[in-house]
């Protein structure tokens, strides 16, 4: 759903630069002032809390609503983000029918089609029969990264991600960068944690997976087996992973290498191949974020 969302967000931006009126006609409200005092909590001394000083007064006027594991003043604006876009695009949806520009009934139809709810129940897990095909007829290694690079040129990030960032040393260059990725749980801790809670996390875990490849239409048997191999696979990946700690580390995630030494270090990969599949046969460097 956020893949959608984020998509129909690229599209209606695009649309919105050519159709200023459709975004002119909503209501935006003013930018607040930038230093609230009312945020403060004056109550107490600054350099005895320093934190509930500064935020004191807006955390308890903004309690952390029960959807929400955590709170504050990004989560509002990406709220109301999402509020705005939602209200725009329902306008779209419903009159994409009779809308003269062409771009705008192409998002109005992919928007209504994604939240047409009972012609997605209707279709199952039919839509995904082509996919898992396919995913059926990997054998070997070498199809296995040939599948992931496909999945990457079509901007899914399994295994790992791949995208571009400035240089941390040279602001002036952008690079490529790889980062850690292909975790199904937030990060490393939840899969080698053995504490009671990090126990049952991963046992609702396993649930939900074992659920989900049955609505997909394997036996109950077959899903539990595949689920297992899931969890050993992504257990692997989560030993390889940086801490969050260690992710904070400037000095440790910067790995500038070229493409040269990336296919040294990472051999199992055809980088040329994959990086041609990416649509940058010509890349200068990499930041590779594992040490």
């Amino acid at each position: 759903m956020r893949s959608s969302l984020q998509l129909c967000t690229a599209l209606l931006l695009c649309a919105a630069a050519a159709t200023p009126s459709a975004v002119e006609a909503q209501q935006f409200h003013p930018q607040t002032k930038p230093l609230d005092l009312s945020n403060l909590d004056t109550t107490c001394a600054a350099c005895t809390n320093f934190y509930q000083f500064a935020n004191g007064g807006w955390i308890k006027r903004n309690p952390v609503p029960a959807a929400y594991a955590q709170w504050g003043s990004f989560y509002e604006l990406e709220e109301r983000n999402n509020e705005l876009l939602h209200t725009l695009l329902d306008q779209i949806a419903k009159r994409r029918a009779i809308d003269p520009d062409p771009t705008m009934r192409k998002l109005g139809d992919f928007y209504a089609s994604c939240m047409d709810t009972v012609a997605i129940e209707r279709q199952g897990a039919a839509p995904l029969a082509d996919e898992l095909k396919t995913i059926g007829a990997i054998q070997t290694p070498a199809q296995v990264r040939a599948y992931v690079t496909a999945l990457h040129a079509r901007g899914l990030d399994e295994i790992f991600n791949f995208g571009s960032t400035q240089d941390a040393k040279n602001s002036s260059e952008v690079i490529g960068a790889i980062q850690q990725a292909g975790l199904g749980l937030p990060d490393r801790d939840y899969y080698l944690n053995t504490d009671s809670a990090s126990v049952a996390l991963r046992t609702a875990y396993v649930e939900h997976v074992v659920n989900s490849v049955v609505l997909a239409g394997e036996a109950p048997a077959q899903a539990d087996s595949d689920t297992q191999q899931i969890m050993v696979s992504e257990t692997a990946l989560a030993k390889a992973s940086l801490t969050r700690v260690e992710l904070c580390d400037p000095v440790l995630i910067y790995n500038r290498e070229t493409p040269m030494q990336l296919a040294a270090v990472a051999p199992g990969i055809d980088w040329p191949a994959y990086f041609s599949a990416q649509k940058i046969p010509i890349i200068a460097a990499v930041d590779v974020q594992e040490p």
